[in-house]
């Protein structure tokens, strides 16, 4: 006859008074799961919503994408070192603490900002927008404002070939991980590393990296041209690191304007 093999079942064993007596264990969910499974807290939690948002699905700082729309540059003066401008930067990123979020915006939500460090008086620093566009992902954009005067830098050789010099007008932004809450209240920067990643727009339906909203007409000037650079400082020995974003509209002076101007009307002086 056939011999069936006889399968008997594994019984854990029974577990002790002590075991029993111990609580159970919490899972823990890696930084890109937690707040998918966590709830937000109230919109009112200040403390909660000022912090920056939870790292990517890599573990690193989330990407901040920024895009740059130059409304005008005007008052070019090369004897006091100083240009008019007006733009409108606009932010993008993903916070997934608001994954399926359907009410108003917390009002001490973080949000990123970029300091126009060779600003020399602003008369407009402000926020234009801030939505959450995308609810499914958490992807939110703000909007600022800016205008007033920024600072030069002369090439002093080039001042010597006045009126035929070129120049350039300097837009240059840093970020130490800088942020400013939704209502304005609360702001700062990374003591230490960043909270957050900069880069250059991406997503083609989020605009282009470079937009101008005007002629390109300066007084006195030819606009020739524009540069733009992003660049990562290494780490400080007090351990903050340094994001730069610079756009510099290369100019020239129109020559001619100076001819008509005082050349031509001291001519005719003469010419009496």
């Amino acid at each position: 006859a056939m011999q069936v093999p006889v399968i008997v079942p594994q019984v854990p064993p029974r577990p002790s008074d002590e075991q029993r007596s111990r609580p159970p264990v919490e899972r823990r969910f890696s930084p890109s799961e937690r707040y998918e499974h966590q709830p937000p807290p109230p919109a009112d939690d200040d403390e909660y919503w000022s912090k920056p948002p939870p790292p990517g699905e890599d573990g690193q700082p989330p990407w901040v994408d920024v895009r740059f729309e130059v409304m005008k540059v005007a008052a070019v003066d090369t004897v006091s070192a100083t240009a008019a401008v007006k733009l409108y930067t606009v932010y993008y990123w993903t916070d997934r603490r608001l994954v399926g979020w359907s009410k108003p915006l917390p009002a001490a939500l973080w949000g990123p900002v970029l300091e126009l460090t060779n600003a020399m008086d602003l008369k407009d620093d402000s926020d234009g927008e801030f939505t959450l566009v995308d609810a499914d992902t958490g992807r939110l954009t703000r909007g600022r404002k800016t205008s007033g005067l920024v600072s030069m830098d002369p090439d002093m050789e080039e001042l010597r070939a006045f009126p035929f010099d070129l120049d350039q007008v300097p837009l240059v932004f840093g970020t130490w991980s800088s942020w400013k809450s939704l209502n304005g209240e609360r702001s700062g920067t990374a003591p230490k590393g960043k909270t957050y990643r900069l880069r250059q727009v991406s997503n083609p339906l989020e605009g282009d990296w470079l937009s101008i909203g005007w002629s390109g007409q300066i007084a006195e000037w030819e606009m020739h041209g524009i540069s733009s650079n992003v660049a990562e400082a290494p780490p400080a020995g007090a351990g903050y690191e340094l994001t730069t974003v610079s756009i510099n509209f290369h100019v020239s002076r129109k020559s001619g304007y100076y001819f008509w101007k005082a050349m031509l009307p001291l001519y005719l002086l003469t010419g009496l």
